[in-house]
């Protein structure tokens, strides 16, 4: 088993350095994400791409945040991707639809696999600013809708998507990029309010689903959602969700605070995500493949549930337009 399968990793600069190329030629890693710093025009994305995919014969599958409005890691060169709250705002759908084809016949003609995309958190907490302009609603009937334009916009473009954060992110003001957040919805709250937009996303054929940094008390006492077999289940069992489940970024202060990035990969795997993302530092990337493969090595289970996302992230992999 290739270990580096589940995981997902990032790099600085324009061009792949020495020690990253080395990184994926030798430990292949199942996916590469990309940012702000790592472009400058569509015609060095499109050369980054390639290079990035000429380590190994089962290339990485390239992934990007461009969300629109705050997060677009791709401007310069790039079609213009609005805030997603002003198309929800508007019941733009035609604008929608128009704007996310355009992006993803973009993405793809550079050799990017995977939009992260959509955002189909709802907004509970009004002192939740972070995460409002990324989102296009605080109804949940509205943002299932606006999920399920975008998602087959995005397909229709060429790239697969990512319906993201599972689960109950919006009920809270605290950022996990610093800090915890906890989220005190009931049961009833998260089947009405949270859970629909991921069932729509389900139902347009979403390819990804991303776990989050968050305690939902009503799912799990103790851990938050990346880390809870209890919640993943639900997106399998309740939502019918047989695709790729991701991390968010493993490097986040939430979790680093917490439990540290290698330990914190084992944890998101074991709990049933299929990938875990692990975006900045080669350091941490490689603590956390040596944590997953010690730990592959001396438990029977964790290996077992390696080999069932195995058979999802090969399912994803197929999927992709080369």
């Amino acid at each position: 088993m290739a270990f580096g399968d589940f995981l997902t990793c990032g790099f600085e600069g324009l061009s792949v350095p020495p020690d990253f190329a080395r990184f994926l030629r030798e430990k292949k890693p199942g996916g590469v994400i990309l940012f702000s710093r790592n472009y400058e025009s569509p015609a060095q994305l499109k050369a980054l791409c390639a290079e990035l995919k000429s380590f190994s014969d089962n290339p990485p599958l390239i992934m990007v945040d461009q969300e629109g409005g705050p997060v677009v890691r791709f401007r310069e060169g790039f079609p213009d991707l609005p805030p997603m709250r002003m198309f929800g705002e508007k019941r733009d759908f035609a604008g929608l639809s128009s704007a996310c084809h355009r992006t993803a016949e973009a993405l793809g003609k550079a050799g990017v696999d995977v939009n992260l995309a959509p955002v189909v958190d709802v907004i509970t907490d009004p002192h939740n600013e972070y995460l409002k302009p990324r989102t296009f609603g605080d109804e949940p009937f509205l943002v299932s809708q606006m999920a399920k334009a975008a998602i087959e916009a995005f397909h229709a473009g060429g790239v697969l998507t990512c319906a993201k954060h599972f689960v109950a992110l919006g009920d809270s003001a605290k950022d996990p990029h610093q800090h915890l957040p906890q989220s005190g919805a009931s049961k009833e709250k998260l089947e009405v309010v949270f859970f629909p937009p991921f069932r729509a996303a389900v139902e347009a054929g979403v390819d990804c689903v991303m776990s989050t940094h968050i305690v939902v008390p009503a799912l799990d006492e103790k851990e938050p959602v990346v880390f809870s077999k209890t919640a993943l289940s639900l997106l399998r069992v309740v939502l019918s969700f047989d695709g790729a489940v991701l991390s968010d970024d493993l490097e986040m202060g939430a979790i680093v605070e917490g439990w540290g990035v290698p330990k914190a990969a084992v944890l998101a795997l074991s709990a049933g995500n299929d990938m875990a993302l692990v975006c900045h530092s080669l350091k941490h990337q490689e603590e956390a493949l040596e944590k997953i493969t010690r730990e592959a090595e001396k438990n029977a289970d964790f290996a077992r549930q390696l080999k069932v996302s195995q058979r999802r992230l090969k399912a994803l992999r197929a999927k992709r337009r080369v």
